[in-house]
């Protein structure tokens, strides 16, 4: 995962927790399936934050992927998604990656349909792998605080296999859902991973 600011690089430009685009904890607070458990949760990653400051041309663009989600401007989020350095850090990210994969405009509703039932047939081998991840990153991480990560990671893909029941878990899913857990939040992460693995990865 590409490195990120710390706050005080960030706070001009970039978009504060509590105004990062749609897919928010607030929205997504009741995301779960019934019979997995509620965990502890832990914000986005701050871990990984810059400890530099951007370049003035990492400013400029963020300032313009941050005028795009404004906008609501795909095509130019795509074309700075796939540009030299992407969206630059993780702060900008929150706003920009459920804003591209489509989470923005309906999280409450989707929210509502990951609220399955029955485990699907993949979950022991999610939960081998999810037992498998955290090993050497984050770094430094207490052992209380990378179980909770688990825990997270578990639920997450427990809530998009029982609301989509047609998807089949891969390995290396969890590698791709990590990075979203890490980087947007457990909350959010459930309606960017269930739009990912719908429309992206369903056919891998």
């Amino acid at each position: 995962m590409a490195s990120s600011t710390n706050d005080s690089a960030a706070s001009p430009i970039a978009p504060s927790r509590e105004a990062t685009d749609s897919c928010s904890s607030a929205d997504l607070s009741n995301g779960h399936p019934r019979g997995v458990a509620d965990p502890p949760t832990l914000p986005p990653l701050t871990a990984s934050w810059r400890a530099k400051p951007l370049s003035l041309p990492e400013r400029d663009k963020v300032r313009d992927i941050l005028a795009a989600c404004r906008d609501r401007d795909l095509t130019a989020l795509r074309a700075l998604a796939t540009s030299e350095g992407g969206f630059v850090e993780d702060e900008v990210r929150r706003s920009a990656w459920p804003m591209v994969l489509g989470c923005h405009s309906n999280a409450t509703e989707y929210a509502s349909r990951l609220d399955g039932s029955g485990k699907h047939r993949d979950e022991d081998q999610v939960q081998l792998d999810v037992n498998r991840s955290f090993v050497y990153y984050p770094e430094d991480e207490s052992d209380a605080r990378r179980d909770v990560r688990k825990n997270e990671l578990s639920n997450v893909i427990t809530s998009v296999l029982r609301a989509h029941p047609m998807l089949h878990y891969f390995q290396g899913y969890h590698d791709i859902v990590q990075v979203l857990l890490l980087v947007l939040g457990a909350d959010a992460a459930v309606s960017a991973v269930a739009r990912l693995s719908l429309l992206h990865i369903r056919d891998l």
